[in-house]
């Protein structure tokens, strides 16, 4: 339930509270809470998308991917957004057309690929990243609004051409249809030569906006023979093949391409 657009714990008539369900089940629902309130930018981005579009959170296979005949078969599994596939409930693992990243292991597929999927011992199923994402996250936090968040993580599976709104307001009042949001706009395209990430400055306001966000960027592609930053040469990290640069600042528009 915590790869779902709404999710809560209901024990008003059955313990499930964590502790009560023995250590290693403790742990795997403390991964599954950190992981949900990382996430949390991706699915209020999401979330706005939904309200401006009517395209829900989650969404079956076979609403997005209606020509492929394969896709109306696999009920146990959705796209939550634009990038993760979610599984629960079964082994049985279809991934269509495209491009996927296993967030598990890294392991790369290339769809369209039908078959079991060995669910890792501490894993409620499988959760694979859709090539072209473009997933903004966040340290995660124990409840949303315990602090203020000063950074937001984008990682990013170049894949052709993509594009993500980051979208944020104060999370209470209904001031964000008076134009109290904020948006960033990300584009990734990729091609033999290089791959090009552009991210714009941060558009729009709202009451108690963080005014020094910063961005750490993580480019998942092989090792680039260079890398500019709004056409300079930047310092970066290469591990474990994702090229990383840290503390952009989100208020300013920036342009990162790695060169092969």
């Amino acid at each position: 339930g915590f790869l779902q657009s709404w999710s809560q714990v209901c024990s008003w008539a059955y313990w499930r509270h964590p502790w009560t369900l023995g250590k290693e089940l403790e742990d795997a629902f403390r991964y599954y809470a950190k992981l949900r309130y990382s996430l949390i930018p991706y699915i209020y981005s999401t979330a706005y998308q939904a309200y401006l579009t009517g395209i829900p959170i989650m969404r079956p296979l076979s609403f997005l991917y209606s020509g492929d005949p394969k896709a109306d078969c696999y009920l146990m599994e959705y796209m939550l957004g634009d990038s993760l596939l979610v599984t629960c409930y079964t082994d049985d693992l279809y991934l269509p057309e495209g491009k996927w990243t296993d967030c598990f292991t890294g392991r790369e597929y290339n769809g369209p690929f039908e078959g079991k999927y060995d669910i890792p011992k501490d894993k409620g199923g499988a959760l694979f990243i859709k090539g072209g994402a473009i997933i903004p996250s966040q340290t995660p936090l124990n409840y949303i609004g315990e602090e203020p968040v000063k950074q937001l993580i984008l990682d990013i599976y170049p894949d052709g051409d993509s594009t993500f709104t980051i979208y944020d307001d104060d999370g209470i009042s209904m001031a964000y249809k008076d134009g109290k949001r904020s948006e960033i706009l990300v584009t990734c395209s990729e091609n033999k030569d290089n791959v090009q990430v552009v991210i714009s400055g941060r558009h729009g306001n709202f009451d108690g906006m963080v005014e020094n966000l910063s961005l750490l960027v993580n480019i998942y592609a092989p090792k680039p023979a260079a890398v500019t930053l709004n056409m300079e040469t930047c310092n970066y990290i290469y591990d474990d093949g994702c090229i990383s640069i840290k503390n952009l600042n989100a208020n300013i528009g920036n342009a990162i391409v790695a060169f092969y």
